[in-house]
């Protein structure tokens, strides 16, 4: 589908779809697994050879489906590196690092132009609304983050509200594509979007379990170099207190994986969470 007259923008509209960089393809995988789910609702006194030939042609445009997503994320990709000068995507070199934005800019808009080609191309208007709605939707939540007030950024409500529109809007409306393509009732399409819209809030809390996890690594390196200073009582204070206002109610259950470190900091705070105001010795001992 990404192919230019300009061989310059060509190779820049395919910069990330090349092996190294094209990333872990999770939206195409997330869209092919779901239009398996959702088969072609065919009678089955239909002829053997009728069916495979409608069930074959529904995965083309299916998968059309899966391609059409990718591209319009990768344009988003495209578009966010210049607007936050970014040096680095997946890995590798930005575009717009090696490139400069100016092509950055018009290799995203091309993307969209051949997404836009490929959906004209399935002829139902519905899913060409769906998708049209999601690219709005990427817009609407970029600048909701780059123009967020001070109050916005307490709000989860508003963070929830921006991260949908910058990624979970794409994905939803793309598995509901799926569905509408199929032939689904509107019950079934409407469960498919349900599943894309709180499939990336999970991922999204599974970044946010990794974060945590480095930052109590890097808390427990700062306290070994603390523990032989002169104000060792205090720095244990301050581990301790950062590594409880990390542990929020819906991150303690995991515990898998956790080293004799981390176990005995986690005791710790509790400790110090029911003695809020005395540092208890034995929690000290604790931690030799």
């Amino acid at each position: 589908m990404v192919v230019a007259e300009v061989p310059k923008l060509e190779s820049a509209a395919e910069y990330f779809f090349k092996v190294g960089a094209e990333g872990k393809r999770f939206r195409p995988t997330v869209l092919l697994l779901m239009a398996s789910a959702l088969k072609f609702p065919i009678p089955e006194s239909t002829d053997v050879g009728v069916f495979s030939i409608l069930a074959s042609k529904l995965r083309t445009r299916q998968q059309n489906i899966a391609e059409i997503t990718e591209m319009i994320h990768v344009a988003s990709l495209l578009h966010d590196d210049v607007l936050d000068d970014a040096d680095t995507r997946r890995g590798v070199t930005s575009l717009n690092c090696i490139m400069g934005n100016k092509l950055s800019v018009l290799a995203g808009d091309f993307l969209l132009s051949r997404a836009c080609v490929a959906l004209a191309a399935l002829g139902n208007t519905e899913v060409v609304s769906l998708m049209a709605t999601a690219v709005g939707h990427l817009v609407t939540g970029e600048t909701m983050q780059m123009s967020t007030s001070r109050e916005q950024r307490r709000s989860m409500e508003y963070y929830l509200q921006k991260t949908y529109y910058k990624t979970a809007s794409l994905i939803s409306n793309s598995c509901k594509a799926v569905a509408i393509l199929a032939g689904h009732t509107a019950e079934v399409s409407v469960l498919a979007y349900e599943y894309g819209r709180n499939l990336e809030p999970l991922l999204h809390l599974g970044r946010v379990h990794y974060l945590i996890f480095v930052m109590e690594s890097l808390l427990l390196q700062c306290y070994m170099r603390w523990k032989n200073s002169h104000n060792y009582k205090m720095s244990l204070t301050r581990v301790l207190t950062i590594l409880q206002m990390l542990r929020s109610p819906w991150t303690t259950s995991r515990r898998a994986g956790e080293s004799k470190e981390q176990k005995s900091l986690r005791k710790n705070t509790l400790t110090l969470r029911s003695k809020p105001s005395n540092l208890s010795q034995t929690a000290t001992m604790k931690m030799f």
